[in-house]
Order: structure tokens, then C-alpha cells, then sequence
């Protein structure tokens, strides 16, 4: 399969493409400006741009033509939440969103888990253990963030039954369970006082992955407008 890959790579032959925008605005509304992807011929053909001579002349017959709405869809999609971090997840959306290394998410997450004076609660591990690839939580956490979700956000944003994610994979460590606080309601406000930057901003990456991971789905409305010129179809 490799070797088969391999082959594949070496045999790649590039092609040039070219996409076209438009940029738009309704004739009473000129600062409300959006953006519309050619994708089609008048005949609802796909468009194939091959070279910057046939791009160049489209766009030059798209500044002469005049536009129509044909079409507006709007559909509601829930988005479902993400499950409680593992290791890999974690090092993943560390970087995405705080630019901490791996080597770094880590180091820092060791500290979280091994403890943190807390001013009278002593030293106090804040996550579990760190280094997992189960999304498996315990019942009882399970059973106190649904408990806090109902009481800090109300039970709109509860769904009717508890989340239980399947293990990332069939050897997954079901000794550990996946990241997550030890006490949600040791919200990233209570313990800011007590943490320096980057254990303040990884923890807060972690508690709030748990707390939504138990949350009603995400609901939003796309709306996908085709427009129409005397030359092609664009949507948007």
C-alpha cells in the first residue's frame, strides 16, 4: 500500500484552476456588500477555469452583467458537541487556540493534575489524569456537570438524557478517564487567583470542553443564495 501511495505522489500531475467572486450589494443597501462564487454556467453547466486568459474574460464580462436573486434556502443544522478531551485532543485544540506546543500542553497539564495550592483548600489536583485516549467519565461527574449546566444555564440547554461518548478506540485505557476537571463547579474564575497564565488558560480550555460536552446541540440556520446574471449562476 505503500509502495502503491508512492506511485500515486510521483504521478500526480498538477492543474491550474481559477475561481471567481462577485463582489455584491442590494441597489438601497451599498454598504451591506457580500461575496458570490461563480460556480456555473447560464445553462447550470460547472464551471472548469483552466487558465488566467478564460478567468480574465469572464470577470470582465461579470462587471457588464446585471443581477437577479433566483433562489434563497435557509436550513436549520444542530451541531452536536465535542466529547471531553484525550490526550491527542487536547495537544490539538491547545494549539489551535492558545499556541501551546505539545511538549507544552503537557508539561502544563501535569501541573493542573498534580496538584495546586489553592489558598485554604490546600494543594488540589484540578484535572484528572492527562494522559488518555478514552472519553469514557465516570457517572458521577457525568451526573454533577449536568447538575451545574441546569442550575448556571437552565435546563434548556440540558439535553433530556446524558451524553456517553464511545471510546476513541477499542484499546482505548478504560483505566483512565478522558480529561476533565475534578470539580466543575471549580470554575476558571474561583481559581484564577491561585494559577499563573498558562495553567489559568489551559484549565479553562478543559472545563469548558466538559461542560459542553453534556449541552444541547448547537442549532443555526444556513442560508445559501443563488444568484443570476444574463452570463452564469453564482451562489453565494
Amino acid at each position: 500500500m505503500i509502495a502503491d501511495r508512492e506511485q500515486e505522489i510521483q504521478d500526480f500531475n498538477p492543474k491550474e484552476y481559477w475561481t471567481i467572486e462577485v463582489e455584491l450589494a442590494l441597489l438601497e443597501e451599498q454598504e451591506a456588500k457580500f461575496r458570490a462564487k461563480l460556480i456555473a454556467s447560464a445553462d447550470g453547466t460547472k464551471l472548469n477555469i483552466s487558465d488566467e486568459n478564460k478567468a480574465n474574460k469572464i470577470a470582465a464580462d461579470l462587471e457588464k452583467a446585471n443581477y437577479f436573486v433566483k433562489s434563497i434556502r435557509t436550513k436549520q443544522i444542530a451541531r452536536q458537541p465535542a466529547p471531553p478531551f484525550i490526550t491527542s485532543t487536547l495537544q490539538q485544540e491547545a494549539w489551535r487556540k492558545l499556541h501551546f506546543t505539545a511538549k507544552h500542553t503537557m508539561a502544563v497539564a501535569q501541573q493542573l493534575y498534580e496538584g495546586l495550592p489553592l489558598g485554604e483548600e490546600g494543594s488540589v489536583g484540578l484535572i484528572t489524569y492527562m494522559r488518555t485516549d478514552s472519553t469514557h467519565v465516570a457517572v458521577s461527574a457525568i451526573a454533577e456537570v449536568r447538575d451545574f449546566i441546569a442550575k448556571k444555564y437552565g435546563v434548556d440547554f440540558l439535553p433530556s438524557r446524558p451524553r456517553v461518548f464511545a471510546r476513541k478506540a477499542k484499546w482505548a485505557q478504560e483505566a483512565h478517564e478522558a480529561i476533565r476537571p475534578t470539580k466543575i463547579y471549580r470554575e476558571p474564575g474561583q481559581v484564577k487567583p491561585f494559577l499563573n497564565p498558562a495553567q489559568l488558560k489551559l484549565y479553562e480550555l478543559i472545563w469548558k470542553r466538559m461542560v459542553a460536552s453534556q449541552m444541547s446541540p448547537t442549532l443555526y440556520d444556513t442560508t445559501n443564495v443563488e444568484i443570476q446574471t444574463n452570463h452564469v449562476i453564482a451562489s453565494e
